[in-house]
């Protein structure tokens, strides 16, 4: 995982090494995981101008900055980390972000980091996704549940490197009986739309048996998939909303 940086010069680059001599921990190459980390690489003189190790975090899965401007010097991004847990000898796996200054050449990294306590799907990620979206002020997550039933939305409102607020939203496809399941439900996408408080996002839905049709009102004898274009806004105090 790498991004682009406000220097021209530089590129954030993350992920994971099991590596002794890269991480220079002995616990990166020794607890089956490995560790996350985040460098900052120097495109000119090729080196690391800086390096971090996270030992809590397995992976670096996504670097959002907020959009450049010639005349700024000081930036907020975000890093997205995954934390690799044991439960029932099954491993789980679960989103923490940082919201970070980035301030002429170097980064400077938070001290606060916010875990989302529902776990989510890694089998659903890929190069081609985009589940994250960094605005002015804003930052905009989808994680997708291992169930393959419930997609989550997480909305963070932002004061430079301050969260001021935070927001989620469920979407869950089983019905009320628990019966009957949708499965696929996924959100694999999502983007810019037509101003600062708007995106779209792509998913696949599955209404299950038993339940009203997507947008009508028959009643569905099978279970029934769509794809579908969601298109997502926020209220004027700062709540999310679908329409």
């Amino acid at each position: 995982m790498w991004s682009e940086t406000p220097f021209s010069d530089s590129y954030l680059i993350g992920g994971n090494s099991d590596s002794a001599d890269f991480t220079e921990d002995k616990t990166c190459a020794s607890n089956g995981k490995g560790c996350a980390y985040l460098a900052n690489w120097n495109k000119v003189s090729q080196e690391f101008t800086q390096k971090w190790i996270f030992t809590k975090a397995s992976d670096v899965v996504d670097i959002k900055f907020e959009s450049f401007a010639e005349t700024q010097t000081t930036y907020t991004f975000a890093v997205i980390f995954s934390e690799e847990d044991v439960v029932d000898d099954e491993p789980v796996y679960r989103h923490v972000v940082t919201f970070n200054e980035w301030k002429g050449k170097l980064a400077n990294l938070a001290t606060i980091a916010y875990t989302m306590t529902t776990p989510y799907d890694p089998e659903v990620i890929d190069d081609f996704q985009r589940l994250t979206v960094m605005q002015d002020g804003r930052f905009h997550m989808v994680s997708n549940q291992p169930s393959k039933l419930q997609t989550t939305d997480y909305f963070f409102i932002l004061d430079g490197e301050e969260v001021t607020s935070v927001y989620s939203d469920v979407l869950n496809t089983e019905n009320e009986a628990k019966v009957h399941l949708g499965i696929p439900t996924r959100k694999y996408a999502q983007g810019f739309g037509y101003d600062a408080d708007h995106i779209i996002q792509l998913a696949t839905i599955t209404v299950p048996r038993g339940d009203k049709e997507l947008g009508g009102q028959v009643t569905l004898g099978e279970h029934q998939t769509y794809q579908v274009v969601i298109s997502r806004s926020m209220t004027e105090a700062g709540t999310p909303f679908t329409y």
